[in-house]
């Protein structure tokens, strides 16, 4: 039975299984007009608020430190706050549980990792290829499509880990609320925990925070890539673990690496290197002995890999369900 608070039931699982199968029918486009209301842009807007009236260049670094962690306090309990609220209202409204599926749905999105890395493929094989449709290239050098398609596959691992099993993971445990946080925990990783001059005080804490709420859940998306290796062509199990226990992806951090260096070693690539990361970070180590010169079918292989992985996810959801 999984450990959900206020207002949870021994049906929660149940919910997911069904917000994941309405994520994947229905994530690319039915739920796109719901984007401007999305919780995550809501707290992305606060984040930035945030943002500019507390971090103050001519305050010293202590107190941005401070003022950063007292950001993710109020958000933090702001965003569980909601999951609770939302939760105890799901559970005495007539329509209650079809309201908390759809939050769900909304929340952990699973076909637009997919979507995004599948779109990647499409346009790289197009003549006028655009970096700037695509958020994470925005560190790769120009034209280089072989580094557009490591960041292509390293998007779909970290994703998977940090967007996927980590909203997941923490449903099992704290239910809707546990999915609000460590949603909103991902944004003010995102707006605030760069690591340039402005925010390397300033996002600390947000940056810790995340790493810690997902520290297991990457861990358990790097064993899931290397079990859906097993069932995806062309890539290698053995491999893939070896890897992960070699390298460990340490030089994406212990919040991303595992699941990069799983799908390295399953699809024999070498990931990171230069251009990796984010505009204020021009690179990490290689990850990996593989091949540094990956393509579109190194990027459909990733996909592969990662459809398998999220199914083998669901299927350890739906055991759970099913034992509770």
């Amino acid at each position: 039975m999984p450990m959900v608070l206020f207002g949870g039931s021994p049906d929660s699982l149940f919910f997911l299984l069904i917000a994941l199968a309405v994520n994947v029918i229905f994530g690319g486009r039915w739920l796109s007009f719901l984007r401007p209301f999305h919780p995550e842009a809501l707290f992305g807007r606060l984040a930035e608020w945030f943002d500019r009236r507390l971090n103050r260049a001519k305050r010293s670094e202590r107190n941005r430190t401070l003022r950063g962690g007292l950001v993710v306090l109020v958000l933090g309990g702001l965003a569980f706050a909601l999951g609770v609220g939302l939760l105890d209202f799901a559970a005495s409204a007539a329509f209650g549980r079809s309201i908390e599926i759809l939050l769900l749905a909304i929340l952990i999105p699973l076909r637009h990792v997919f979507d995004e890395g599948r779109s990647l493929a499409s346009d790289l094989k197009g003549e006028r290829f655009s970096p700037a449709a695509f958020a994470f290239l925005t560190a790769a050098p120009k034209d280089d499509r072989h580094g557009y398609a490591r960041l292509g596959i390293e998007n779909l691992a970290v994703r998977f880990g940090k967007d996927v099993v980590a909203p997941v993971f923490w449903f099992v445990f704290l239910g809707l609320p546990g999915v609000f946080l460590v949603r909103a925990t991902r944004v003010l990783g995102q707006r605030l925990g760069g690591r340039n001059a402005r925010h390397l005080a300033f996002g600390f804490v947000p940056r810790r925070f995340d790493a810690v709420l997902c520290l297991i859940p990457v861990h358990l998306a790097g064993l899931f890539l290397v079990a859906a290796a097993i069932f995806t062509p062309r890539a290698n199990p053995v491999r893939s673990f070896r890897v992960l226990k070699g390298d460990g992806g340490g030089a994406f951090g212990l919040h991303a690496g595992w699941p990069v260096a799983a799908m390295a070693g399953a699809l024999d690539l070498a990931l990171g290197g230069p251009g990796s990361g984010k505009e204020d970070q021009p690179g990490v180590a290689w990850v990996g002995s593989g091949r540094a010169r990956a393509g579109v079918l190194d990027i459909r292989h990733a996909l592969y890999l990662f459809a398998v992985a999220a199914f083998l996810l669901f299927g350890l959801m739906a055991a759970l369900a099913i034992a509770a």
